[in-house]
């Protein structure tokens, strides 16, 4: 019986010591809009850090965590689309909107 007891006092504690060491992050899910034609050549980037493609990011969208975040796009011929965002909420949809650089 004692044997028993320690044994499920010790997988409550290790239990209770995992989830205290890794704690849930709540995290905003981004979701980028842009034209199909500029999404093939831009590449993303958030918090200095690079993504990917815009057209692999409109697919499948990116997990931040909650908080502020600075979002560059940026395309071979356009300016680059910069944007702060406060991400609060669950979801969030961006759109990304380039503009070609004149001749």
């Amino acid at each position: 019986m004692y044997k028993r007891l320690l044994l499920s006092l010790l997988v409550i504690a290790t239990a209770c010591g995992n989830e205290a060491s890794h704690p849930k992050r709540e995290v905003t899910s981004l979701r980028f809009e842009a034209d199909g034609a500029v999404a093939r050549k831009a590449i993303v980037t958030v918090d200095d850090q690079a993504i990917g493609a815009l057209d692999f990011v409109i697919a499948r969208g990116i997990a931040v965590p909650r908080g502020n975040h600075r979002v560059t796009v940026e395309a071979p011929g356009y300016f680059p689309w910069d944007a702060s965002l406060s991400c609060t909420e669950r979801h969030q949809r961006v759109r990304v909107d380039l503009r070609a650089i004149p001749d």
